[in-house]
């Protein structure tokens, strides 16, 4: 007889059916929001990747360099639309795409489609919308469309004998750069020198461009590539091989410091960082010199990136109104495109600028440096003793609020990087920066800045050795 049995119950039935429903009904009724935040996620995303083909992809870099600009680097203007990414409309010639990545060309409708099957929106300008979600998705391209189409070159010009033009051949001595119109075609924008060898070219489009300094009697031209980024001004010194405007100097080359260029960055508003991008162009074992100003006293929190082997050369404030810290490194093989400079406690604007130097010593490029400070509109740089010959003798100053000339920090018998500020107003800061060289060791001499009125001020002077 059998006495057991194997097998379940009605009731044990009824309450694994009941179970299996509420999982069912539940897994159901997280379907839609899963797939929604799919979309959104998606959505985004392809937004991100329409951004950089009007834009450039940043992070695309080469020897530290950025490389991508985007339909702006070769239009000089924002597209009409997301089809003129895709496909050339109007035949421009200096059109060069398509600008997005293979995947998104490979049918010439579906890259204007958000995930719920609607069109985004873009007419130009600086943002794209999505709203199919039923709510507006919104991608900021760019903060201001004067970024990427309004920036500003800065240059200076000398002759193989470190000799400026002055009034007997500014005249004789033309710039030509060529940018995109931004109407498929190109433009050249050209100036003569100052009688410093100065020079300024406003309006212009991120990209790379070619750029002709030309010596008009000898029909000399130099040729460069040079980069504009958005947002910062760039800064290049341009240099004849012969001796065409008279003079004498120590001539760079093999035995002297070549200053190569900067760039610069503004915080504009309160904040506690700033991004200073890589000098382009850099190379390993280049001396890069990185300056910040802030207002207020933030000498104890100011601090350069970490791991990046930056060494503090001074960082000291002035009356509690004006911060100024100064660093340097030699540039790794694959340097850094991006470094960000950061202070805590309370929020401050600030300024900063990052400089690149060729042909120092490499076992110790800083041969002396010493800081002053004061409140005058006349702030001095203190004399540095260099014990080599053939130094640059580069000045550095920080100031509290506005009371500069742009572009012009009135150190006499020095070549111009900077004079800039963070913002217009109080609660502002502002610094600049130029160099000239010393010929044989001993004192460099003082230099003094000039401001539009009294403020405090914290200034520096450094001795950077030549390769011996």
């Amino acid at each position: 007889m059998i006495r057991n049995s194997t097998g379940f119950t009605l009731i044990e039935v009824i309450v694994v059916i009941v179970v299996l429903g509420i999982l069912a009904s539940v897994a159901v009724q997280s379907l839609p929001t899963s797939l929604e935040n799919r979309r959104q996620v998606e959505t985004e995303r392809e937004m991100e990747v329409l951004a950089f083909a009007i834009t450039g992809n940043p992070a695309l870099t080469q020897n530290g360099a950025r490389t991508n600009f985007g339909y702006i680097g070769d239009i000089g203007a924002f597209p009409p639309n997301l089809q003129a990414l895709y496909q050339n409309t109007v035949s421009y010639s200096t059109w060069n795409g398509p600008y997005l990545p293979l995947g998104f060309v490979q049918d010439s409708v579906d890259f204007k489609i958000d995930e719920w099957s609607q069109l985004y929106t873009y007419s130009g300008g600086i943002a794209i919308t999505s709203a199919g979600s039923g709510s507006t998705i919104t991608k900021k391209i760019a903060d201001a469309a004067s970024d990427y189409l309004y920036n500003t070159l800065n240059g200076s010009i000398l002759d193989a004998n470190d000799s400026v033009p002055g009034n007997v051949y500014l005249d004789s001595v033309n710039v030509v750069f060529s940018v995109p119109n931004g109407s498929g075609g190109t433009s050249d924008r050209s100036t003569n020198p100052d009688s410093a060898g100065d020079f300024t070219l406003d309006s212009l489009p991120v990209g790379t461009h070619p750029l002709k300094v030309i010596y008009i009697p000898n029909n000399d031209t130099l040729l460069n590539y040079v980069t504009i980024l958005p947002r910062h001004k760039s800064s290049r010194e341009f240099r004849f091989v012969s001796g065409y405007f008279g003079g004498s100097g120590p001539t760079p080359g093999a035995d002297s410091v070549i200053y190569e260029e900067f760039t610069e960055a503004k915080l504009a508003s309160n904040g506690n960082s700033i991004t200073i991008t890589t000098p382009v162009g850099v190379g390993e074992n280049e001396l890069l010199i990185a300056v910040v100003v802030t207002d207020a006293n933030k000498s104890s929190q100011l601090s350069p990136p970490g791991g990046e082997g930056w060494t503090e050369i001074d960082r000291s404030q002035q009356q509690g109104s004006v911060t100024l810290g100064v660093w340097w490194k030699l540039a790794d093989a694959v340097e850094s495109p991006n470094h960000q400079f950061s202070w805590g406690g309370n929020s401050q604007e600030a300024y900063g600028w990052m400089m690149r130097f060729s042909g120092h010593d490499l076992a110790s490029p800083i041969n002396a440096s010493d800081v002053d400070g004061g409140s005058s509109s006349s702030p001095t740089c203190p004399a540095v003793t260099s014990t080599v010959d053939n130094t640059l003798i580069l000045r550095i100053g920080g100031f509290d609020d506005d009371d500069i000339t742009i572009d012009s920090p009135g150190l006499g018998g020095h070549t111009t990087i900077t004079m800039d500020e963070s913002s217009s107003g109080s609660g502002t800061c502002s610094g600049g920066a130029g160099y000239q060289y010393l010929a044989s060791s001993g004192s460099s001499g003082t230099a003094t800045f000039s401001l539009t009125g009294s403020e405090q001020w914290r200034t520096m002077t450094i001795a950077i050795a030549p390769n011996p």
